[in-house]
C-alpha cells in the first residue's frame, strides 16, 4: 500500500490486523512522521458504505458524500445547502456521549456575526479578519477570544532559474528592502508574526536563534546590491548591472485577496526605493498555478502556503520536488536546489530521535534562511470567540475539535 502526500511517496511494507479494533502497519524503513500522517490525514470511512461505489467514482458519489457516516463523536443530521450543517451526539462515541446533545454549523458573514453573537445566536466563531475595533465590540458583547498561529504563512517567491536571481546577495537584499513589520502591522492590524524559516514559530523545529531576521534596512540592501555589481550609474533611481542593464523584476500573483493585493503594492513602492523597478501581474488563480507552478514562467510571485503538524519540509523544498520542465507543475516552485538541505531533510524523516530531529531541521531552517528561495512575509494568527457560557473550549493551531464531546453549554 501506498500513502502520497505532496510528492512524497511513503511506502507500507505490509499491514496486519492484530486485535479487533488494532491495526499494525510495517514501513519499509524507519519514516518519523509515520503516526503524524496517518494519524491525522488518513479518515477510517465505513466499507458497507463506501464499497458500493468503485474508488474512482467516488467523487461523484454525492448521495453518500451529503450525508455522511463516521466514528466522531456527532452524527449527521440535517443539511440545508449555505444555511447549515445539524448534528447530534453520537451515543455510541468511544469516549463516551457528547455532553452538548446538538451541534449546528451556520453559514454567516463578518457584517451579521457581531450581532448574532451579541444575542446569543452563535456560540463560536472565527474572526481571525475582524479589525481591532470590531474585536472590541465582540469583548463588550461578553465574548471570550482565543489566540493562536494558524498553520499557514504568506510570502513571495524567487525563480532560482533565473541567473540574475541565482546569488543569494540580490534575494537577500530583498528581503532587507521589505518592511514586513510595517505590512504586519498596518495591513494585518498585527495579527500575525513575522518568520524567518518555513516551519511553524511555535514548533521545536524552528530556531531560537542564529536566523537573520532580515530587519528593514535600506542601506544593507544598497550595500548588498552593490557587492555584486548592481548600482545607480546613471542616476535615474534604477539600479543597473555592470553591463548597463537595469535591474527590473516582474511581480505576478492572483486576483482576489485584498490584503496581498496591498502589500503588492507596497513590496513594489519599497523596493523601488533601493533601486528595483518591479512590475506588476495580476492573474486569475489556475491561470497564476498554470504559468507559475507548470511553466515556471516568472520572476517573483506571491502566494501562501501550509505547514504540517510535523515539520517535514522535503514535500515542498527537497530538490526532487524541484521541476524545470514546462508542463510539469511541482511543490518546490522556485526551483531551489540545495545538496546540504536535500540531505538534512532526508535525514530529518529517517530520525526517530526528536532531539536529533530538532537539530537536524533547524540546522535546515538556517540554511534555507541564508540562501533564501522566498521573502518569508509572516503567519497569519488565528482567532476564535466564543460565548462566556461554553466550558472546555480549547482550539489550537491543526486541531479545533479533538474535545468537541466535552464542550458544555452552561
Amino acid at each position: 500500500a501506498q500513502a502520497h502526500r505532496e510528492g512524497v511517496t511513503e511506502t507500507i511494507e505490509g499491514v496486519k490486523v492484530v486485535a479487533p479494533h488494532t491495526i499494525e502497519l510495517t514501513y519499509e524503513e524507519a519514516y518519523a512522521p509515520a503516526l503524524e500522517r496517518i494519524g491525522t490525514e488518513v479518515g477510517i470511512i465505513p466499507k458497507h458504505i463506501w464499497e458500493k461505489s468503485a474508488i474512482g467514482e467516488w467523487k461523484n458519489a454525492t448521495d453518500i458524500m451529503n450525508k455522511p457516516i463516521g466514528t466522531g463523536p456527532y452524527k449527521f443530521s440535517e443539511f440545508v445547502p449555505g444555511q447549515y450543517v445539524e448534528l447530534t451526539a453520537n451515543e455510541n462515541f468511544f469516549q463516551g456521549v457528547p455532553k452538548t446533545n446538538k451541534y449546528i454549523f451556520r453559514i454567516t458573514n463578518q457584517d451579521t456575526a457581531v450581532a448574532a453573537m451579541a444575542n446569543g445566536e452563535i456560540d463560536i466563531a472565527d474572526v481571525s479578519n475582524f479589525k481591532p475595533n470590531e474585536l472590541e465590540e465582540l469583548k463588550k458583547t461578553g465574548m471570550n477570544l482565543i489566540v493562536f498561529p494558524g498553520k499557514s504563512y504568506q510570502y513571495m517567491g524567487f525563480n532560482m532559474r533565473d541567473e540574475k536571481l541565482q546569488p543569494k546577495e540580490i534575494r537577500q537584499a530583498i528581503t532587507y528592502a521589505i518592511d514586513r513589520q510595517t505590512i504586519l502591522e498596518q495591513l494585518l492590524q498585527g495579527n500575525g508574526t513575522i518568520i524567518n524559516a518555513p516551519t511553524l514559530p511555535t514548533s521545536w523545529a524552528y530556531p531560537k536563534e542564529d536566523l537573520n531576521e532580515y530587519a528593514y534596512d535600506t542601506q544593507k540592501a544598497i550595500e548588498l546590491l552593490k557587492s555584486i555589481g548592481y548600482e545607480d550609474r546613471n542616476g535615474d533611481g534604477i539600479v543597473e548591472s555592470e553591463s548597463g542593464e537595469d535591474l527590473t523584476l516582474i511581480l505576478t500573483y492572483p486576483v482576489g485577496n485584498k490584503i496581498r493585493e496591498q502589500y503588492a503594492m507596497v513590496i513594489k513602492d519599497q523596493l523601488a526605493k533601493v533601486g528595483i523597478q518591479v512590475e506588476l501581474e495580476v492573474l486569475e488563480f489556475n491561470a497564476l498555478l498554470d504559468k507559475v507552478m507548470s511553466n515556471h514562467e516568472f520572476e517573483l510571485f506571491l502566494l501562501g502556503s501550509s505547514l504540517s503538524l510535523d515539520p517535514d519540509p522535503k514535500p515542498y523544498w527537497s530538490s526532487s520536488a524541484a521541476s524545470d520542465e514546462k508542463g510539469v507543475a511541482a511543490w518546490n516552485i522556485p526551483g531551489w536546489r540545495n545538496e546540504v538541505a536535500d540531505k538534512l531533510m532526508e535525514e530529518g524523516l529517517f530520525t526517530m530521535d526528536r532531539a536529533k530531529r530538532t537539530t537536524i531541521y533547524q540546522e535546515f531552517a538556517k540554511i534555507y534562511n541564508d540562501d533564501p528561495p522566498t521573502v518569508l512575509l509572516y503567519a497569519p494568527n488565528i482567532t476564535k470567540a466564543h460565548s462566556d457560557g461554553l466550558k472546555n473550549y480549547a482550539p489550537t493551531t491543526f486541531v479545533d475539535y479533538f474535545n468537541v464531546h466535552n464542550w458544555e453549554i452552561e
